[in-house]
């Protein structure tokens, strides 16, 4: 399933993804780029048939990680262009390892 417009949200839980290294659940992705529970889940189905983000089955909730194959990925041209379009410089702090996002 392909995205047929690329938004901010999409592009920050994308972000998100690359930066953190560890596995993470939906709801940790939720709260850290403050979108809802609902669209991150939703996004994270797409990601993972267009091999972006890899997937463990845990149990009580999957986990999703960034693929280390996502830049190869056709789809991942689409995500550079929209982080020029939106204007987005995404920057690593060093003593949170939070991201920060900025215009350009």
């Amino acid at each position: 399933m392909e995205f047929k417009v690329i938004s901010s949200q999409l592009v920050a839980i994308i972000d998100f993804m690359e930066f953190t290294h560890d596995w993470v659940s939906v709801r940790d992705i939720a709260a850290d780029t403050d979108i809802s529970h609902h669209t991150v889940r939703s996004h994270i189905r797409k990601l993972f048939n267009l091999g972006i983000v890899n997937i463990a089955r845990l149990y009580p909730g999957y986990r999703y990680r960034f693929s280390e194959k996502a830049k190869l990925q056709p789809f991942w041209l689409r995500v550079e262009e929209a982080r020029a379009g939106f204007g987005l410089c995404i920057a690593i702090t060093p003593s949170s390892n939070a991201i920060d996002e900025k215009a350009a």
